[in-house]
């Protein structure tokens, strides 16, 4: 729980990104320091845990490097969009959800420590109704190991590293760097190509932070390569001087190492919506890939079922809260479609999630929405039939849509008696019927009718 971080949050200002990014600009290098410490302090006071009613196999989930923002494009618009999926994917699914946090980037230099520290607070920002509910949890990779276990742990940590470098190695094949010179106020940096799966946007610019002295391996030569000077970085020249394998893949075995340690703790998955990612925790640590094939269909449901999207993170973890069982009826059957239309390759690829939404979960939820209008207007139009109550003050209510709470107000300012008829009828409008309530899109249902 995080509790002891949303009240440093508070007390600082940091809550919407706009502020986060104004306060912490203008805070002076003792301040900064100050803040880093108390932020770390916060994380780790926090006790990781299950929520209550967590007690479903795969239903916690640790967030890969990729899937909280924290590797591929750094620029705040993408790493948002990643985060807003992350939440959407933990309130339609997920019990509760682990974000790792480097504890060693908030003890840096202090023009990286000023990003880190905004980075991280626009984090929590997004992820701030998760977290009150305790539905998510920041953990820092500080691990205490005594001398024998920590010399283990050092060992494993270094097999990790070089099994991400080889991994990084041997996707040299796919990709291409090309150095590019500095040219007015841009700094030198490298450029990466490749496909999608491997290079987010098929396309990233590496940049050295501070402006540092040009590398000695640096080729003398440059041609034009597109628009500008540059040259292509062979294989070979890159394995000898290891160029971008911090950047590119280091983030790999950290995520390794993080899920080996605390997976066994806390009972979380290894969640990501990377290849890339998936590939090497497959290839060192071989798993089932459901929980990639469910973030899959929750992502295409997110476009293909209307108002889903709109719905506000808080009142889908509010709805979850209220009615529990609906919940899990609803979870146990998204499971259940993934189980049977994942691939002779045991993973669901995105057109058999647009199939499941487009001819299971959109027309069965359709359906439910128009049982569940028909079946309310027929039990107002049954009970109001026998209702002495002025045509009037009923008009009112349905032509406004007011809501009933506001109508049992207005019968009340006006002395108008309930009846029984009328107090079934403002009960069939609150609730759906019960043969609605039963069906296993009942949660999907009560989401998006409340954004209508």
């Amino acid at each position: 729980m995080n509790h002891n971080l949303i009240d440093l949050a508070e007390e600082k200002g940091l809550v919407a990104p706009e502020s986060i990014q104004a306060i912490v600009s203008r805070l002076p290098p003792k301040d900064l320091l100050r803040l880093a410490g108390r932020t770390i302090d916060a994380i780790t006071s926090g006790e990781l845990q299950r929520p209550a009613g967590s007690d479903d196999v795969g239903s916690s989930f640790m967030a890969s490097a990729s899937i909280r923002g924290d590797a591929g494009c750094s620029e705040w618009g993408c790493r948002s969009k990643k985060l807003d999926a992350l939440s959407r994917y933990t309130a339609l699914y997920a019990d509760h959800l682990v974000i790792p946090v480097s504890a060693r980037s908030f003890f840096t230099h202090a023009s990286v420590l000023r990003r880190t520290v905004i980075d991280f607070y626009s984090q929590v920002s997004q992820l701030r109704p998760l977290v009150e509910r305790n539905r998510a949890s920041f953990v820092a990779d500080m691990m205490c190991l005594c001398a024998d276990c920590s010399k283990r742990f050092n060992s494993a940590c270094e097999a990790h590293h070089r099994a991400a470098r080889e991994f990084y190695y041997s996707k040299l094949d796919q990709i291409q760097l090309i150095y590019r010179p500095p040219v007015r106020k841009i700094p030198w940096h490298v450029e990466v190509l490749g496909p999608e799966e491997l290079v987010e946007h098929g396309c990233m610019h590496s940049v050295p932070a501070g402006n540092p002295p040009i590398p000695s391996w640096v080729p003398k030569r440059l041609t034009r390569i597109g628009d500008q000077q540059g040259a292509l970085l062979s294989p070979s020249k890159i394995k000898k001087n290891r160029i971008l394998v911090g950047r590119m893949f280091s983030q790999l075995s950290k995520d390794a190492i993080f899920q080996q340690y605390f997976g066994v703790r806390a009972g979380v998955s290894y969640l990501t919506n990377s290849i890339l990612e998936a590939e090497f925790l497959q290839s060192i640590y071989p798993r089932p890939t459901v929980d990639n094939s469910v973030s899959i269909l929750l992502e295409e449901m997110q476009h293909s079922i209307p108002l889903l999207s709109e719905v506000p993170l808080r009142t889908a973890l509010a709805i979850r809260e209220e009615d529990p069982d609906s919940f899990l009826l609803y979870r146990n059957s998204i499971s259940q479609l993934v189980h049977e239309y994942m691939g002779n390759a045991g993973e669901l690829t995105k057109a058999r999630a647009k199939q499941i939404c487009e001819d299971i979960l959109g027309p069965q939820l359709l359906r439910l929405r128009l049982e569940a209008r028909a079946k309310t207007r027929s039990a107002f139009r049954k009970s109001t039939a026998k209702a002495a109550v002025p045509a009037a003050m009923l008009t009112l209510g349905l032509v406004s849509g007011l809501v009933p709470h506001v109508l049992r107000e207005i019968f009340t300012l006006g002395g108008i008696a309930l009846t029984g008829q009328l107090a079934e009828t403002i009960a069939s409008i609150e609730q759906n019927p019960a043969e609605i309530k039963s069906h296993n899109l009942y949660y999907l249902l009560r989401l998006t009718q409340s954004s209508e």
